[in-house]
């Protein structure tokens, strides 16, 4: 699309391969297939979006002060959720049965169960802002965590423990891989980060 304001859209990609690009200007939603493919949606303006493993993606969204999520199928169609959110979630990602974990940079990560609009919270660090998140492939109990405040990566194990896995330069985010986590970079340098291999101050470099 050559219009629109893309500093302040939102991307997201599901498992079945769809990309949803929202432009909070137009007020719509660019939706491109695995074949290339292309269509947009209308019906409602995202504040950030999440994809869901069997397609189809969550919208967090704005309505005055309310903050609102919906769910959104692969046509189009908007299912309504109902949650009690102060905050839109600075990053999240979907759990297999499609409850969100969310990460705040009030240093706060929080499961929202969709089916029961329940939050609870996971980690509260008040010292902590949590730019990003992602999952760990090779256990779902985990997640990875980029604390923007320290410029350190840390990992969120089975036991609520946070472990500190590397210290960044610059800011960016992460990227799930099935070998740890990536972490891209604002200038676009990739790395590798693994728990209990990378050290503090040293990657592991794609």
């Amino acid at each position: 699309p050559f219009f629109g304001r893309w500093e302040l859209a939102s991307l997201a990609a599901d498992g079945l391969g769809n990309i949803y690009l929202s432009d909070p200007l137009l007020a719509k939603i660019f939706v491109y297939d695995s074949k290339g493919g292309s269509k947009t949606f209308d019906i409602i303006t995202p504040a950030r979006m999440v994809g869901l493993p069997d397609g189809g993606f969550y919208a967090f969204f704005l309505t005055g002060p309310i903050i609102g999520l919906a769910e959104i199928s692969v046509q189009g169609l908007l299912s309504h959720i109902s949650i009690s959110l102060n905050n839109i979630p600075d990053d999240c990602f979907v759990l297999p049965n499609k409850d969100i974990v969310m990460s705040f940079d009030s240093g706060e990560v929080s499961l929202l169960s969709v089916k029961n609009s329940r939050t609870t919270v996971i980690v509260n660090d008040p010292k902590a802002s949590f730019i990003s998140i992602a999952p760990d492939r090779k256990n779902e109990d985990q997640f990875w965590l980029f604390d923007q405040n320290r410029n350190e990566i840390v990992l969120k194990d089975e036991s609520d423990q946070l472990i500190p896995a590397a210290k960044t330069e610059n800011p960016g985010i992460l990227l799930p891989d099935p070998e740890g986590v990536l972490f891209l970079e604002e200038s676009g340098k990739r790395y590798l980060i693994q728990a209990k291999k990378t050290a503090v101050h040293d990657w592991w470099m794609r």
